[in-house]
C-alpha cells in the first residue's frame, strides 16, 4: 500500500500546475474580469470548475468563466457588436 500510496502522489505532483502556470491563470481571468466590468460595471464575473477548486491539471489553459448580469441588460450584451472581440483584447 505505501508503495501505490507514493506512486500516485507523484502523478498528482506531475500533474499539479506549477506555482508560475496558477499565477498566470489568475492573471488572465484577472484581465477578463477586468475587460468584463469595465463593458458592463453592473455584471457580476465568477471563477468556477477545476481551475477556481485547485483541480487543474498542467499545461490545461481552460479557464471557466461566469459573466452574471442584472436582470435588463442580457439583451445589450447578446446584441454587443464584437462581443468576442471584446475578450480576445483581454
Amino acid at each position: 500500500m505505501g508503495q501505490l500510496s507514493k506512486a500516485l502522489n507523484e502523478v498528482v505532483d506531475q500533474l499539479r500546475p506549477s506555482q508560475e502556470e496558477q499565477e498566470r491563470q489568475k492573471a488572465a481571468f484577472e484581465q477578463v474580469r477586468s475587460t468584463l466590468l469595465h463593458q458592463w460595471p453592473e455584471a457580476k464575473v465568477h471563477l468556477f470548475g477545476s481551475t477556481a477548486n485547485c483541480l487543474s491539471i498542467c499545461n490545461n489553459n481552460d479557464i471557466d468563466v461566469c459573466l452574471e448580469l442584472p436582470e435588463g441588460i442580457e439583451d445589450q450584451v447578446a446584441n454587443a457588436p464584437g462581443f468576442a472581440g471584446i475578450l480576445r483584447c483581454a
